[in-house]
């Protein structure tokens, strides 16, 4: 018999028929065995076993890796022995075939094959790549040794042949497994330490397993232990060397990077074509902002990529977990050029990107280059490639970051993008063409294309829909209302920023507009009027007539959406929020303002209290009272007003000769915003000040 296939399995069913599926064609193609021996399976394993081999074998698990290895060696029949896992998968046969069946393997005792660890369980793209020895000649000689992570046993020379295995034993988006494997390899490793303290390959192992299963920071200590370990014995470096990329990637993790500089620098004296102490060089370079030295790193590391088949095998023991992160490299390459201002560099390394999730990731910065460049036809270009992508909200990115981009640009960047995008069949497209539109009369096309928008689902950059219709002066209902007011907000908050005469427009519009307003048109006056108060620009009089409309219109919002008894039993509570509290103070305050001051201001300040954007409004309101009080002339409210000063004057005596004077200070600040200028309470003032 030519070949053995020896397997040892325990509750694989999620993965041993996609595994032994793999292996049918092998099988098939030599005179050869399966061997399965299960070490305590609970699940579906041992019948799935049943259906590829009769020769399944029941040992139990005795937490060593090896000895369970030896025992199946010791079943098989065949000339050559190879060893699969249950959660790997073979691709490829033919090379092993023609190897063990040809005068090819005359002189050779064992050979290695391609494996690529598969992080991601339905992403095979993203692997650690390496060379595994698994096909041996069944010499005397031949076993296993070491309790976990077991080394085989042979006679040189080796063959590395043209196989791959896919293995997909880290899966991080399986964490149950991630868990299970934990649980099973760290006890074993610890014990087997704390037997042999000083063996560098088992420290190695534990730190791989933490990593692997658990977190970096854990395993950083065995690590460095297995690192300083090797170097107090005075191991040969080449012997060890698998140690490097580890400790090298978890000084990253950690921060240290000075450190992985160092130890990278080292490693490649001895490995120069060790992928991943390339990449973490480069890594802790560009965190060093040494962008020089770190795109050289990277450039290294994209040659021995390129040319990994010349140096795959030349150390079986050496896995490069870096070796499909072309992505991360070129995006970390553009963000570098980026810095040193070489921004034709940076465009270049982006659009060699492939995979969608960093393809999005990188889209601001490349939009923000075309921009800089003025290379306005490739955003289109850019938006073209994105569009083919099946990820429907990649898209939707692009124009959010192309948009947020263009808020700083000016006037003539934002036209040119305009004309790229305004006959897309799209949203997208009809609101570049709303924002081209320089024709006096609006088509009913063009009305029934806005109607049609639905503002709630759209980025904040729609805004301009609202800017084109209080500017064209058109109804409200012109637009889908149907939204909700904090998103509002944001799109005039938008307009505000990029329009400077935004406010001036919403004043024309709501001139114009203020009769018989539904009460969607009605929040949405609110809203403007609003936005004029917080604009920096109003005069004092044009402020004035703005407020009375906006406590109006505000006052009559609240009261057309809101119950009578809520007014009627003083429950401000129930309102949505604090603008609806303000107008409610102002809608009590009115009914007061004539009759009780004191409980007018209280009602002002209330207002103010809930919401302190309206500060100014209050103070003309409050402002409004000093100059009433000031002219009237009524006897009736001078000797109101004299009882109310002389019930505040007594009470502050009271206060001040109790030594408290915080409490004295507020009654003073309340009373002097309706009666200013009182020489008693100037006295009482300096009272206080003296003591």
């Amino acid at each position: 018999m030519k070949l053995s296939i020896g397997m040892m399995v325990k509750n694989e069913e999620k993965n041993l028929e996609r595994c032994l599926e793999s292996l049918k064609p092998l099988l098939n193609a030599v005179s050869s065995e399966l061997i399965i021996v299960d070490t305590g399976s609970t699940d579906q394993t041992v019948e799935i076993a049943q259906k590829y081999t009769d020769k399944i074998y029941f040992h139990p698990w005795e937490n060593d890796y090896s000895k369970m290895r030896n025992i199946t060696v010791r079943y098989a029949r065949g000339e050559w022995f190879m060893f699969v896992d249950a959660d790997e998968e073979l691709k490829g046969y033919e090379p092993i075939v023609q190897f063990i069946s040809t005068k090819v393997s005359k002189n050779i005792n064992a050979a290695a094959i391609q494996i690529d660890n598969i992080f991601q369980t339905n992403n095979t793209s993203k692997v650690g790549t390496g060379v595994v020895t698994r096909l041996f000649r069944k010499t005397a000689k031949f076993g296993f040794r070491g309790v976990i992570h077991e080394e085989p046993i042979f006679e040189p020379p080796l063959a590395v042949l043209g196989v791959q295995l896919l293995h997909y034993g880290y899966p991080a988006d399986d964490p149950e497994l991630r868990e299970r494997k934990l649980k099973l390899y760290e006890p074993i490793l610890r014990q087997a330490i704390e037997e042999d303290p000083d063996n560098v390959g088992l420290l190695f192992y534990l730190s791989n397993t933490i990593a692997t299963f658990k977190n970096h920071k854990e395993a950083l200590e065995p690590a460095v232990r297995a690192y300083e370990t090797a170097k107090r014995k005075n191991l040969d470096p080449v012997e060890y060397f698998y140690v490097y990329s580890t400790l090298a990637m978890l000084y990253n993790d950690s921060g240290e990077y000075k450190r992985t500089v160092e130890l990278a620098q080292e490693g490649l004296k001895y490995r120069e074509w060790a992928i991943d102490l390339w990449f973490c060089l480069a890594k802790a370079q560009g965190m060093l902002k040494q962008y020089q030295e770190a795109i050289a790193s990277y450039q290294k590391y994209l040659y021995y990529v390129e040319n990994y088949d010349q140096f795959r095998g030349k150390d079986p023991r050496i896995i490069s977990n870096s070796f499909s992160h072309k992505d991360d490299v070129y995006y970390d390459l553009a963000v570098m050029y980026k810095e040193i201002d070489q921004k034709e560099d940076a465009l270049e390394a982006l659009e060699k990107l492939e995979t969608i999730e960093m393809i999005e990731k990188a889209v601001p910065h490349q939009i923000s280059l075309y921009l800089n460049l003025e290379k306005y036809q490739e955003i289109k270009c850019f938006y073209n490639k994105i569009s083919k992508f099946a990820k429907k909200d990649l898209g939707k990115s692009f124009c959010l970051a192309l948009e947020t981009l263009l808020l700083s640009e000016d006037e003539i960047k934002r036209e040119e993008v305009a004309r790229l995008f305004h006959n897309e069949d799209s949203e997208y497209g009809l609101l570049n063409t709303i924002r081209l539109w320089g024709q006096k009369n609006v088509t009913n096309q063009l009305l029934s294309g806005i109607k049609s928008l639905s503002l709630s689902e759209l980025g904040f950059y729609y805004g301009d829909i609202f800017y084109f219709v209080t500017k064209m002066k058109l109804p409200l209902n012109s637009v889908n209302l149907e939204i909700q007011e904090q998103e509002l907000e944001l799109l005039f908050k938008y307009l505000t920023e990029k329009y400077p005469d935004f406010a001036e427009v919403c004043d024309a519009y709501l001139q114009s507009r203020d009769q018989n307003a539904t009460l969607e048109e009605q929040r949405v006056h609110k809203i403007l009027r609003r936005i004029m108060l917080q604009a920096e620009n109003l005069d004092e009089e044009k402020y004035d007539q703005v407020l009375d409309r906006y406590i109006h219109e505000g006052i009559g919002y609240i009261r057309r959406i809101y119950r009578p008894e809520l007014f009627e039993n003083d429950k401000p509570y129930l309102l949505a929020n604090k603008e609806e509290i303000f107008f409610y103070c102002l809608d009590k305050a009115r009914f007061v303002e004539n009759s009780d001051q004191a409980q007018y201001v209280r009602y002002l300040k209330k207002a103010l209290l809930e919401y302190p954007d309206l500060k100014k409004g209050i103070e003309v309101l409050l402002d409004r009272l000093t100059k009433k009080i000031d002219v009237q002339a009524q006897p009736a409210v001078s000797a109101e007003m004299q009882e109310y000063a002389r019930i505040v004057k007594a009470n502050l005596k009271q206060f001040i000769q109790n030594g408290m004077f915080k409490e004295a200070r507020e009654i003073i600040q309340g009373y002097e915003e309706i009666i200013p200028n009182d020489p008693e309470i100037a006295e009482f003032k300096a009272d206080m000040e003296d003591n």
